[in-house]
């Protein structure tokens, strides 16, 4: 290898890269909530997103948000959550594909963190883990998966 410089390095680099590109692209944002997000905490949102995104298909939809926000929010009703998850994706799905990408969903965790008054790294931190050690019950997976496009629709979204 030239320089010493093994191919994980190269990797790294690549990947600093690609997370120095994408925080260039939130902060030209309007919306001022990425004040909040830097480099250290880009990379956990991605983490984050990486967890959410369990069907790996580079965008977090309805089911997987909701399953995902549902570890957090186990004594809010089913219901309500629907109602929220529909609201989550009303306000940071910018490109309306009924999903979020890495930039919608790092929107939304800045302004999660913001409007709950938490160190944006702090909430990171605790979703990764929560999100990782907690898995959602059955039935909420069951809930949560009949819920089809018509009933988005008469949701609102």
């Amino acid at each position: 290898q030239p320089l010493g410089i093994s191919d994980e390095d190269v990797s790294s680099l690549f990947a600093m890269d690609r997370s120095l590109d994408q925080l260039k692209d939130l902060q030209k944002s309007d919306v001022n909530d990425f004040e909040l997000i830097g480099a250290v905490e880009l990379e956990k949102v991605n983490r984050l997103f990486d967890l959410f995104d369990t069907d790996k298909s580079g965008g977090i939809d309805f089911h997987e948000l909701a399953l995902g926000l549902r570890k957090f929010q186990e004594s809010t009703k089913m219901e309500d959550l629907v109602e929220e998850c529909i609201k989550v994706l009303d306000a940071f799905d910018t490109n309306s594909d009924e999903k979020l990408d890495r930039n919608e969903f790092a929107r939304f965790i800045a302004h999660f963190a913001k409007m709950s008054d938490s160190k944006v790294s702090e909430l990171i931190d605790f979703m990764i883990v929560t999100t990782a050690l907690k898995e959602n019950t059955e039935a909420e997976e069951k809930y949560v998966k009949s819920i089809g496009a018509s009933d988005l629709y008469y949701w609102g979204y």
